[in-house]
């Protein structure tokens, strides 16, 4: 960032765990965790609410395979494409709630990954921003205004008969479902951020988010089919339940 930038000195109320010695100096956990912790270092994706949920290593790898099976489930959709469902639900969401660190970095993503993504044009990528909360705007796509109004709906537990049949028109009874599970699991994110009151600090912002292209996703859809693959083999060895 320049040298600009604001400094930002507010912080969390849980430390964000960055490196090994971070780790070691965590005193609630055991030497099992320490090391799933750093273990868990090299495979999480760099944002500080996952660098935050290390205090729990165990809590926060089943949020990563959660996050990553039901992003495998809404492929070749990805948080990081500009302006698609699932980013537009995190944008939204975070709209709604007030959520700072998530509006922030995924405002972010939605602008600068515009200028490497075909569907819009760069001039486009701040501008639509501003737009989040008019989903009737001719600036959106049918299903860019249908995701707005959604995403809404299930954050306010009210979603009317003519929204729910539009979506099932638009995604399928699959895709519908799995868009409100994925929605309650970006929530479950936030919640965590506003406990935790963790700020948006545009000096710390990682490269990842900034320099995402479209050539990166073939490594994200391979890494989050294994995840699903995986929780589908813990599912299949799963006994039945007693008298069932």
């Amino acid at each position: 960032m320049t040298e600009d930038s604001p400094k930002q000195t507010k912080r969390p109320r849980l430390p964000y765990i960055h490196t090994n010695a971070d780790i070691d100096n965590m005193s609630h956990l055991s030497e099992e965790e320490k090391a799933l912790a750093k273990k868990s270092l090299k495979k999480t994706t760099p944002t500080d609410t996952l660098f935050l949920m290390l205090n729990d290593p165990e809590l926060q790898a089943l949020f990563q395979v959660n996050e990553r099976s039901i992003e495998s489930l809404l492929a070749p959709d990805y948080q990081a494409q500009a302006y698609s469902p699932m980013t537009l639900f995190c944008l939204e969401l975070a709209r709604l709630t007030k959520c700072e660190f998530m509006l922030g970095n995924f405002a972010l993503i939605a602008a600068t990954s515009v200028k490497s993504q075909s569907d819009l044009r760069p001039a486009l990528g701040a501008p639509l921003l501003a737009m989040l909360g008019c989903p009737d705007s001719d600036c959106w796509t049918d299903e860019q205004r249908l995701s707005l109004k959604f995403v809404r709906a299930c954050h306010e537990h009210s979603m009317p008969e003519e929204l729910f049949n539009e979506a099932l028109e638009t995604w399928g009874k699959k895709k519908t479902l799995r868009h409100i599970y994925f929605i309650g699991l970006v929530n479950t994110a936030y919640m965590i951020t506003k406990a935790c009151d963790m700020p948006w600090d545009i000096n710390t912002v990682p490269e990842f988010y900034i320099n995402f292209t479209p050539e990166s996703l073939p490594f994200f859809y391979t890494l989050n089919e294994k995840a699903l693959n995986g929780v589908m083999k813990v599912w299949d060895s799963t006994p039945d339940l007693p008298g069932l």
